[in-house]
Parts: C-alpha cells; structure tokens; sequence
C-alpha cells in the first residue's frame, strides 16, 4: 500500500500573549521512514508534532497530506490519516488498557457501531505485539509510566492511521521494552510503508534507527538530513552546549553519540 507524502510550507506558530514563535518551517516527510526530531527542550519539537497534526492551528502556512491541506479535511476523516501519541495521557476517568486499546478504533467506526458496539475490533495481536497481554483489564492509572506508554501507543496502533507522530516514545521505558518499541515503529516505516515521525531525546541510540534527523532549536531547523550528516556537524555541539564523542557501534557500525 501506498501513502502520500507529509509536507509543510512556511508553517509558523505564535503563542498568544508571546514574542516567542515557531518556525517559518518548510519540509517533507516521507513514507516508508522514521524522521527523528532532535534538539534540546524548548527546541519544539512537541509543537511541530501537534502541527502536523493538525492538534495546533499555525498562525500561518499550511500542512499538508499529499495535496490536501490538512486542516481543509474534516477532523473525522483527520483522525483516519494521522495520530498523535503523547508521553502521557491524563484521564479524568478509569478505564482498562483494552478499553484504551479500543479507543483507537473509533475514528473509523460509522455511528451505528459506535451506539451498538458491534464488531468490536480485534486487539489482541497488538497487545502482544507491545507485551500487554497480561494487563488487558488492568487500570490504566494503576500503570507505570512506562506501561501507560505502551498502552497509548496500542492505541495508535489500532487507530492504523498512514502517519504516526510520537512525543519521546521511549522516554519512560527500560532499555529491553525501549528496543522492542523501536523495532515495531521500524516494521511500520519500512514494512508497511507508514510515515513515522518522533521527538527524541537520546542521541546515543538515535543515529541507529533514524532514516532521517531534523536537528531543532528555538523553533527552527538547524539541519534536516541523514544521521551520518547531522550526527557528524558540528552545529551539534553548538544546538546542545555540550562536548560530544563519536564512537561506531561494535555491531552495526552505526554512529553512537555520547556526551562528555
């Protein structure tokens, strides 16, 4: 299956009661890739992934789905193209990790499946897919930071939108069941063709996933390129204040960045 690309062009964003702004920013996604955001905290990279989304109205310049400008498509039909998956989601009632799970489900359900509740989707292979099983119907709230994670991104999985934006997806997890989500978002890119885009913060593992790297700071793109270009610069050093080693993976011979 083929999707259509994500670009945006002159895409800014002014706080109300702010001099601070994001962008202007012009760029591409493509499908079939991982495209990780880097830069230190206040760089925006949360704020472009709600405008890519469409969760973020810019103050001016449009994103776009193919050539669709993505606030022209009705919120419904949004919600089948594209999911956003925070670090945490704050819930003002309880619900089970399946009920979450289902959640995902209803951008594509028609109103009568929703009242009636027919033809439930299946999430089982999904919730093994993130080693959920065991906490089907175990409250979300009663979950730790890491699992809570793991749950929402369930939920996107089920959602099965061609584009999937993530807000540090590995922020809260242990080293093992970080690697896992990792290899689940590379099958979606290069298996299935999706447009997977992240904020991420760890620049020792980055460089081993990534198929591109926009480097972020005070809302702009310092450089967008491949991981042996950007993580190489050293406009890196200067983004985030800090001296950093470079070192290959004993393995992969990927690039692995360490701070000093």
């Amino acid at each position: 299956m083929s999707f259509e690309r994500l670009h945006c062009e002159n895409l800014q964003y002014i706080w109300p009661s702010s001099t601070a702004s994001f962008g202007p920013l012009t760029g591409s996604f493509q499908p079939g890739a991982i495209t990780a955001l880097i830069g230190p905290n206040g760089a925006g990279k949360s704020t472009l992934l709600r405008l890519l989304g469409g969760y973020l109205k810019p103050t001016s310049g449009s994103v776009y789905y193919g050539d669709s400008a993505l606030l022209d498509i009705a919120a419904s039909a949004r919600a089948n193209l594209v999911t956003l998956v925070s670090q945490l989601m704050p819930l003002g009632f309880d619900l089970t990790v399946a009920e979450i799970l289902n959640l995902g489900k209803l951008p594509s359900m028609s109103w009568k499946t929703r009242i009636t509740g027919d033809t439930a989707p299946q999430i089982g292979p999904v919730l093994e897919q993130l080693g959920l099983s065991a906490f089907h119907d175990r409250s979300y709230r009663s979950l730790s930071g890491g699992e809570q994670q793991r749950t929402l991104l369930g939920m996107a999985l089920v959602q099965n939108t061609p584009v999937l934006l993530l807000d540090e997806p590995t922020a809260h997890l242990d080293p093992g069941h970080a690697q896992a989500i990792i290899h689940v978002l590379e099958d979606l890119a290069h298996v299935h063709g999706k447009t997977v885009i992240m904020a991420y913060h760890d620049l020792a593992t980055v460089g081993l996933f990534a198929d591109h790297i926009w480097l972020m700071q005070h809302g702009q793109v310092s450089l967008a390129a491949s991981p042996e270009q950007v993580l190489v610069s050293p406009l890196l050093e200067q983004v985030f204040h800090t001296t950093l080693q470079r070192i290959s993976h004993p393995v992969s011979g990927k690039m692995i960045v360490l701070a000093l």
